[in-house]
């Protein structure tokens, strides 16, 4: 690793802040279309930017939203090429009167970077942008091949640039690198080699055009809630395993190996007892530990459900219609137009004649694990583990993220997440932060990474 390229980082911390200030001021709202004029602003700045630096073939890719920015260097033969994925746009900044301080004047205070966009994802891409600039700034080259691709619609479903993915020829790599994530804890770096995937659907049951006198017509007409109540239920058996014809046929479990490295991370029940102010954390099966249990098990739950009279007093009724949101978070291999299918299949055996429903899906998202054994996941494991004289959590991430699960199922190649962002940093909150130690160190880390990564064969 080549010392100057860490000094010219250090020499360069006020200039670095500065720069990423200027970019949060930007007020890049994607889910806002009165925002539109500031997130095109926001692209355009960070296309000036990898400019700059000295990254080239910089194009905007045109999405149904908001352009992707799309930049590389690739004059690094025998190296392998790395895809380095973030996004530009940013949450709404509501509600504005909790801010401490503006929420698109980024403030420096208690040794962070307060402001919209500081953690996610701005402050986190700017942070991997110094990392470059450091080596062109000092080599005037890269020790990998570089492509990257930086999003403008993350924050508001993504589903433009998912589109993109399947398209771009350009953006072949032999991994994806991302710096959208947090730490386990101020003093643990975490690397996240999966996640889970996600299916999540709008379930209406109705029975009768209007609401009816449940005298008059009680035991003549179903009740669409009672009849809701009664699916939900038998969605789980008494084992609490999902009873969807075909749900866990394609599950692939994890391996020992895998296993052992998420419960070297282990979960703090009592903790996240005393968090969530719930009596006591659920049990796992007897073969796993709470970890594993979160984040390599299939899930289901109802997130919301309504229908009928639910104010003061009572309102003798039974309801024209019930309303649910299903979601099910899914393990690799899992399909979720198999699940969709499935589901409709048991609601169709399951529910009584007497009426009808429609089911939605709102969301889907695969499920992914690189293989813990892949090389560019092990490189980044120890320089890591080396670079912060701690060893690295591996986990796999227990939410979803569905741009990242097609970047792993169009690329075919190992995806790794290493942010620098605190499990405290209020991300989409009135109170987002960004560590300056983090943004300044992640350079530095980011830096020595791209080096040993370069000594990475090529599969």
């Amino acid at each position: 690793m080549n010392e100057n390229v860490l000094s010219y980082l250090r020499d360069h911390r006020v200039a670095h802040v500065e720069r990423a200030c200027e970019w949060l001021r930007i007020p890049s709202v994607s889910a806002d279309r009165q925002f539109d004029p500031h997130t095109t602003q926001a692209a355009q700045f960070i296309a000036d930017h990898f400019k700059k630096i000295g990254l080239e073939n910089i194009t905007k890719l045109p999405t149904s939203a908001h352009d992707v920015i799309y930049a590389d260097w690739c004059h690094a033969p025998g190296k392998p090429t790395i895809l380095f994925y973030g996004h530009y746009d940013v949450q709404p900044p509501d509600p504005i009167d909790q801010w401490k301080t503006p929420a698109f004047e980024p403030t420096e205070r208690d040794g962070f970077l307060h402001g919209r966009g500081t953690a996610d994802d701005k402050g986190q891409v700017m942070m991997v942008c110094n990392a470059l600039e450091a080596w062109f700034g000092t080599q005037q080259s890269l020790p990998v091949n570089i492509k990257c691709f930086i999003e403008g619609d993350e924050e508001s479903g993504a589903a433009g640039s998912e589109a993109l993915l399947r398209e771009a020829k350009r953006l072949h790599c032999d991994a994806v690198l991302i710096a959208d994530s947090p730490w386990q804890s101020p003093t643990r770096p975490t690397i996240y080699f999966g996640a889970r995937g996600l299916s999540y659907f709008d379930l209406t049951i109705e029975g009768t055009r209007t609401d009816l006198h449940s005298g008059m017509y009680g035991n003549l007409i179903r009740n669409p809630v009672n009849v809701l109540c009664d699916a939900i239920a038998g969605l789980r058996d008494d084992n609490g395993h999902i009873t969807i014809p075909g749900f866990y046929d394609a599950v692939v479990h994890p391996t020992p190996q895998e296993l052992a490295l998420l419960d070297e991370t282990p979960v703090d029940a009592a903790a996240i007892a005393k968090t969530t102010g719930a009596s006591a954390v659920v049990p796992p099966p007897k073969n796993l530990s709470l970890r594993a249990h979160l984040c390599t098990v299939p899930s289901f739950d109802v997130c919301g459900i309504s229908g009928g009279y639910a104010g003061e007093g009572a309102k003798t009724i039974i309801p024209a219609r019930a309303k649910a949101k299903l979601s099910f978070r899914l393990v690799p291999n899992q399909d979720p137009h198999a699940i969709e299918n499935g589901l409709r299949t048991y609601l169709q055996e399951k529910l009584p004649p007497e009426v009808r429903f429609t089911l939605t899906t709102l969301n889907t998202g695969r499920a992914w694990a690189t293989p813990v054994d892949d090389p560019f996941l092990q490189t980044c494991a120890h320089t890591v583990s080396e670079f912060f004289g701690v060893k690295a959590a591996l986990l796999r991430l227990e939410a979803s993220i569905p741009i990242v699960s097609t970047l792993f199922e169009v690329m075919q190649v190992p995806v790794i997440l290493f942010g620098m962002g605190l499990p405290d940093d209020g991300i989409h909150s009135p109170f987002e932060k960004f560590s300056l130690d983090h943004y300044h160190r992640g350079a530095e880390c980011y830096a020595t990474l791209l080096h040993q990564l370069g000594q990475v064969r090529p599969q």
